[in-house]
């Protein structure tokens, strides 16, 4: 059974900044830690066992992180907790951190990196940068990076990626709210159109995410003018067709993330709320009694379920 629970005061007054983004540990990894990106702040790791706050020897605030799931192999078996972790403009780079080792390992050289994520297999890394560019990196054997290419996709910065469920191709949402599905193979791009009703024609998404094993997504955006609510679409990749829940967000979105057994939370103005995808029904959220009068951002990991946001 899931234990439901919020590391609000630790969070908050830990860093005294908005907490912008969690990050989950990467499958495969011998060590459990949540990673958590905070406005202004820099890189922030926890142990999910204990709570504890895995020290980052880098004082320079991050805009986002992703760990990278690999098969332990003799080759790369104490390589097995590599996080990439991207600054904006402050560092010219994408750096990477091992967690297991404590240690630093090359960093990629790219200006202006923004968004960073690993394809489910490991063996792409795909980066946004705030000038509209999309980076896709190869990564052989674990150890050599080789640029496959570094495409223009539009003038907005790309604020988050996404590989697919086999990585064959990368979701960027953008800061102007569109998003591009980019082909890793060629690098060409189209923008994903959301048009259910005359109402949806300006509709801007400011949160996406992929299930891990099936080829479904979830976006969530803008307020939709017939009812004054936020929706979450649900897209089948495969089939090229969506359904639409009216959530209770009146405002915003900020993030929406998959979580067990086909359910997604999606997180905005009205809190938390979680919908399950099969019977397009809201479920209930168990926070142990906490009260959450506003959530940046919520992840399982491992036996847990972590909540941020203040009380």
């Amino acid at each position: 059974m899931t234990r439901t629970f919020s590391i609000t005061k630790f969070a908050i007054d830990a860093r005294g900044s908005l907490v912008r983004d969690l990050v989950s540990p990467a499958p495969g990894s011998n060590k459990g830690v949540l990673g958590v990106v905070a406005r202004g702040e820099p890189p922030w790791l926890i142990d999910t066992e204990t709570g504890v706050s895995v020290e980052v020897p880098n004082a320079v605030a991050c805009l986002g992180m992703a760990f990278r799931p690999v098969l332990k192999t003799e080759i790369n078996g104490a390589r097995n907790q590599e996080c990439a972790i991207v600054y904006g403009d402050k560092v010219n780079s994408v750096e990477f951190y091992d967690v297991a080792l404590g240690a630093w390992l090359k960093p990629m050289p790219l200006a202006r990196a923004q968004s960073v994520a690993y394809s489910q297999q490991g063996d792409k890394l795909a980066v946004g940068t705030s000038t509209g560019s999309v980076a896709l990196v190869d990564l052989n054997n674990g150890t050599v990076r080789t640029e496959r290419f570094l495409r223009k996709i539009c003038s907005s910065a790309i604020v988050r990626v996404m590989f697919t469920g086999q990585g064959e191709s990368v979701l960027a949402l953008t800061a102007g709210g569109a998003v591009y599905c980019v082909d890793v193979e060629t690098g060409d791009s189209v923008e994903r159109a959301f048009v259910g009703a005359d109402e949806d024609l300006d509709f801007e998404c400011w949160a996406h995410a992929i299930h891990p094993v099936g080829r479904i997504a979830v976006f969530a955006g803008s307020t939709y003018r017939t009812t004054g609510r936020c929706n979450l679409w649900i897209a089948d990749l495969d089939k090229g067709v969506s359904v639409r829940i009216e959530t209770g967000h009146r405002v915003y979105v900020r993030r929406v993330q998959f979580l067990k057994d086909m359910k997604v939370i999606v997180i905005g103005d009205g809190g938390a709320e979680v919908y399950d995808i099969n019977t397009l029904m809201r479920v209930d959220v168990d926070l142990n009694g906490d009260e959450l009068a506003a959530v940046y951002a919520a992840m399982e990991a491992g036996p847990f379920t972590f909540a941020i946001g203040t009380a």
